[in-house]
């Protein structure tokens, strides 16, 4: 039983006669705006994915992303601000797949991201990463891993799309009410 009160697995019986456990939802994923909204309601995560604007570099100093060429080019996109105003949000999309089971070699994929506007010494925390999806392996007691992740990415893509054009209203801390 997940923490939201429900069951996850349920029992299956293999041809062998063997019981064996497996998820109701072949790709669980969890909707962004639900999941962005839950990071921007924490009372600190909005400050601290603005202090980037206050840092002091020198020049010619490659320290993190905010020092490269393409995150001083989304500062507008076509003609209009977009990083250099506040809540609009960089994301890094990273994939990986990990065994869960000691004893099996059965593996489990996972969709997450991180938020480039946290500093660096906390972006890849657990408390800020947004897993977006979890891709379990498609055999029992081997590693299994699907041809392509295009179907596993295209409700985030879905997602994104919603953002960027006309953009999303969200409930966050400092805006309770809500803001674009």
């Amino acid at each position: 039983v997940g923490p939201c009160g429900y069951s996850l697995l349920k029992t299956v019986i293999t041809k062998k006669g063997h019981s064996v456990l497996t998820a109701y939802k072949t790709y669980c994923y969890q909707p962004l705006k639900s999941a962005l909204e839950n990071k921007l309601k924490l009372p600190h995560f909005e400050k601290l994915s603005s202090l980037w604007r206050d840092r002091n570099i020198p020049e010619n100093y490659l320290g993190d992303i905010y020092d490269g060429s393409i995150w001083k080019q989304f500062q507008t996109v076509g003609g209009q601000p977009f990083l250099s105003t506040d809540n609009n949000y960089a994301f890094m999309l990273n994939f990986d797949y990990f065994q869960p089971y000691k004893h099996r070699s059965t593996s489990v994929g996972v969709l997450y991201l991180a938020c480039l506007n946290l500093p660096r010494e906390i972006r890849f925390k657990f408390e800020n990463i947004i897993l977006v999806g979890v891709i379990p392996s498609l055999g029992y007691n081997k590693r299994q891993e699907p041809p392509s992740l295009n179907p596993y990415l295209k409700p985030l893509i879905d997602d994104l799309n919603v953002f960027w054009k006309p953009g999303l209203h969200l409930k966050t801390y400092k805006h309770p009410d809500g803001v674009m």
